[in-house]
């Protein structure tokens, strides 16, 4: 039995070692075959698509062999010499990106302003945005710190610019819109408040905060119990009843836990501060009816001046976002140290991209006719206010990263990827100018601009897709909105602030526990809560970008928390 077991743990266990080993390298090779099957399946459908949109069969020998020459021997060689030149590839793969964020963000800017009106964010700019910068940049210059200043100027300033455009803009009138401010100013100057005090009283602060948080989760217990009792038939007291228990219920256990745990005796009044919140919710919506009365008159002349403006399109865009757009370009290129950081120099930048915004938009509006013809798809689509666009999120982002890297060493042999997009861009005007002058018969693709442009039809040659384009534009930004802040500030709270000891420490673990579970959870069950939550209790029509936004919301909100701990220093 010795010599077996020797053997078992000796040379024996050798063997094992090697076919675990064995069985490991199968393993891998086989994934990464299998992985490579799927990159080929998927390059060889896209392929596919590629040849069936553009119908590449149409073309003639001529166009290809034109194509084949002009455009794709240089693109071949450019690609064989970067492949070999590393650090050249490298800053190619940059440029190319800077180029493709340049263009998707012009479509995002084009987009938001067809679906917001010009007029309506000139309105804005000039009450909120203006406002709100010119109050930072003193509180900047005064060196106020930027979080009192952002709690106890720039929210008021930006509050009011905004009724005060929704006023000007016919979204609401003058009255309402000042008795709004004062009730949402009210309670804002106690959330303020106690923001200062707990940042001064960190266990006030948490108990505060806890209680904040008991409100709502009692809220919700209340209404739960009202409709279980309205399914099951309970005999239950009052709605009013119901959630002054639930709350009150709520509000104890947080006492219960300050008195249980390490919080010092002082920090029950924290408890209170939900209340004093509600108090002074209360307070505004109070003293609002009569400062609204005194108000409207001065606001409502205010939002009929500003209403009446009516800039064309080209001046808007020239005036809220190429003008504040060079300034921040200048900024870059003085952090970047493109231009002397200790002198004026870099307001030689702004300068430059606004001249290239009335150069250009005058090329664009009268210069254009002669190649219209050449390339119809391009210039006849080009505009100038859709220059100013691309000018502002291609053409001044691409050429700062084209100072960038001339500024390192001209001659370093990674400068050549700066000229690999360029070289790429011409060969393909080149090739499609010259088969258009010689008549060379190309590809009739049914993808066009009216395709991209048009909406759903039952009828195929008018159908588009422009809608869901929108809409899933739309869905992605209102997620990022809702998702990041609370998946990544319930990651850094988990990981850095919460209790690890105590009855805190225990619910703490319940929640990380809980969050991983629900990371695991098939989206068909949050499709369903989502459904019955914002679309049947909310009452958010169904459909709408905002139903889906909150229903992939929750669904990827576990994953990003989850994820976002693992990225905290404490992990």
């Amino acid at each position: 039995m010795a010599a077996d077991t020797e053997g078992a743990t000796g040379t024996g266990g050798a063997k094992f070692g090697e076919v675990s080993r064995l069985k490991g390298i199968v393993f891998e090779y086989v994934s990464l075959a299998a992985s490579w099957v799927g990159i080929v399946a998927l390059g060889v459908l896209l392929a596919y698509v590629a040849y069936d949109a553009f119908d590449l069969g149409t073309a003639s020998t001529e166009w290809y062999a034109l194509y084949g020459t002009v455009f794709g021997l240089p693109t071949v060689g450019l690609v064989a010499y970067l492949v070999r030149n590393r650090a050249g590839g490298r800053v190619a793969v940059g440029m190319s990106t800077v180029l493709l964020a340049g263009v998707v963000g012009g479509m995002a800017v084009l987009v938001l302003f067809v679906v917001l009106d010009p007029a309506t964010w000139f309105v804005y700019v000039l009450t909120a945005g203006i406002p709100t910068a010119a109050v930072a940049a003193v509180g900047f210059g005064y060196g106020v710190d930027p979080r009192w200043q952002a709690r106890t100027m720039l929210l008021p300033v930006a509050g009011g610019g905004l009724l005060l455009g929704a006023a000007a803009t016919g979204g609401t009138g003058p009255a309402a819109a000042v008795e709004l401010g004062v009730e949402l100013l009210v309670p804002g100057v106690a959330v303020a408040a106690f923001a200062y005090a707990g940042a001064r009283r960190e266990a006030f602060g948490r108990v505060g905060a806890y209680a904040v948080g008991a409100v709502f989760l009692g809220a919700l217990a209340g209404f739960g119990l009202l409709g279980a009792g309205g399914v099951f038939g309970l005999a239950l007291p009052s709605p009013p009843v119901v959630y002054a228990a639930a709350v009150g219920a709520a509000l104890l256990g947080v006492v219960g836990y300050v008195l249980a745990g390490d919080e010092p005796a002082e920090s029950l009044a924290g408890v209170l501060v939900p209340g004093l919140l509600a108090a002074s919710g209360v307070a505004g919506r109070a003293i609002a009816p009569p400062i609204a009365e005194v108000l409207a008159g001065p606001v409502g002349a205010a939002a009929s001046a500003v209403g009446s403006l009516d800039p064309g399109i080209w001046t808007v865009y020239f005036l809220t976002l190429v003008v504040p757009g060079s300034l921040v370009a200048g900024l870059v290129a003085r952090r970047l140290e493109l231009v002397d950081p200790e002198s004026e120099d870099w307001l030689a930048v702004p300068v430059t991209v606004i001249a290239a915004a009335l150069a250009g938009s005058a090329a664009v509006a009268y210069g254009t006719g002669p190649v219209a013809d050449l390339w119809p798809w391009f210039f006849g689509i080009v505009t100038a206010d859709i220059y100013l666009v691309y000018l502002l999120t291609l053409l001044t982002p691409a050429a700062l990263f084209y100072a960038r890297g001339l500024a390192r060493d001209r001659t370093r042999p990674e400068t050549v990827g700066l000229a690999a997009p360029l070289v790429v861009v011409l060969a393909a005007v080149v090739a499609g100018t010259t088969a258009k002058v010689l008549g060379v018969p190309g590809p009739e693709s049914w993808v066009d601009w009216q395709f991209v442009t048009s909406a759903a039809s039952r009828f195929p040659e008018r159908a588009g897709l422009y809608v869901s384009l929108i809409g899933s534009i739309f869905i992605v930004v209102l997620v990022a909105v809702f998702t990041f802040p609370l998946g990544v500030g319930a990651a850094i709270y988990l990981e850095e602030y919460a209790p690890e000891s105590g009855w805190g420490g225990r619910l703490t673990r319940v929640i990380q526990v809980n969050v991983s579970n629900l990371a695991g959870v098939p989206s068909v069950v949050y499709g369903l809560l989502g459904l019955g939550l914002f679309v049947n209790l909310v009452n958010i029509q169904f459909g709408t970008v905002l139903a889906a936004s909150l229903t992939l919301s929750l669904l990827i909100l576990p994953s990003a928390a989850s994820s976002s701990r693992g990225r905290c220093p404490a992990s």
